[in-house]
């Protein structure tokens, strides 16, 4: 931004407004105002002056503090002077407290805050609080809420008698620095990441395991199940505690389905080496055997 700033002030006549050329005659920027602005103050305080009966008003101020009807509480205070030629804004009020700028703010009152019912905080339900920012100091920030404002510190005492330009150019110096730090140490960052996968590869390949855990021998077992089943004489899909070879197998009953009670406690009498076997045998020949062929084929 440019303030434009004349050196001829032939622009009080409006008939000759249009006749400047702002661009052109425009000689000093608002940082160089800025500092003319402070240096006139500081030649302003320190000249002598006719109202004061010859003194400067540094001198003046001085002896006036120095008196003992002199009360310090009349001069506005920070907070004072935030909340009179402060701006207002939101800021978000998290477990860390209340974030604004790029820097946190917090005090006893804040983190009790957190603590009451949403109805009773000072923050709205979303979370937002409305503040109050001294933009020529960022050491501490005015809180509004329930008619009153309450005074909240910053957490970095180096923020007192900063402003927010001050801050603002800080941050982006940091952030530059952390960057040209990341990018020096970019190079050692990536060889340890690739000795480190290297190490992982070799571990896993001597462990014979994949990156999913099991070792390859298990994938591969587990890909033939799926296909072809669990192992000779199985159906896919069915394992071997689940299938049965009706053939050659053969199946088992339970004891209570062939026995009765009186049977199971003879056979617990004879004992265990004339104990019934639980596999059922082939049908003996029977009635129905008349319905069969008696025709024999030859190979």
């Amino acid at each position: 931004m440019t303030i434009t700033i004349c050196g001829q002030l032939k622009a009080f006549l409006p008939s000759k407004l249009n006749d400047r050329r702002p661009h052109e005659e425009a000689c000093v920027t608002d940082d160089e105002l800025d500092l003319l602005f402070v240096i006139f103050i500081a030649e302003y305080h320190n000249t002598p002056h006719r109202g004061l009966n010859g003194k400067t008003p540094a001198t003046a101020w001085e002896e006036l503090t120095q008196d003992i009807a002199y009360d310090p509480m009349q001069i506005p205070g920070p907070q004072d002077l935030r909340e009179a030629c402060g701006f207002s804004t939101t800021a978000r009020v998290t477990h860390e407290g209340i974030r604004f700028a790029g820097t946190t703010y917090l005090n006893e009152f804040i983190r009790n805050d957190r603590k009451t019912r949403v109805a009773d905080r000072v923050a709205a339900p979303d979370g937002t609080v409305e503040i109050i920012v001294d933009p020529m100091d960022m050491g501490a920030i005015s809180v509004v809420g329930h008619g009153d404002t309450i005074s909240v510190p910053a957490l970095d005492s180096s923020l007192r008698g900063k402003t927010l330009r001050q801050w603002q150019e800080e941050r982006q110096l940091r952030r530059a620095e952390a960057a040209l730090d990341g990018q020096h140490r970019s190079g050692a960052r990536d060889e340890a990441q690739r000795r480190r996968a290297e190490l992982v590869g070799k571990i896993m390949r001597g462990n014979d395991m994949g990156m999913t855990g099991y070792t390859q021998t298990e994938l591969d077992r587990a890909s033939l199940e799926l296909s072809f089943g669990k192992g000779s004489n199985e159906e896919p899909f069915v394992g071997r505690d689940e299938y049965q070879d009706p053939v050659h197998g053969g199946f088992e009953i339970a004891a209570d389905d062939m026995h009765d009670e009186g049977e199971l406690a003879q056979e617990d009498a004879i004992g265990d080496e004339h104990r019934v076997n639980s596999v059922v045998l082939p049908d003996e020949p029977g009635s129905l055997d008349r319905f069969r062929t008696s025709k024999k084929f030859s190979r």
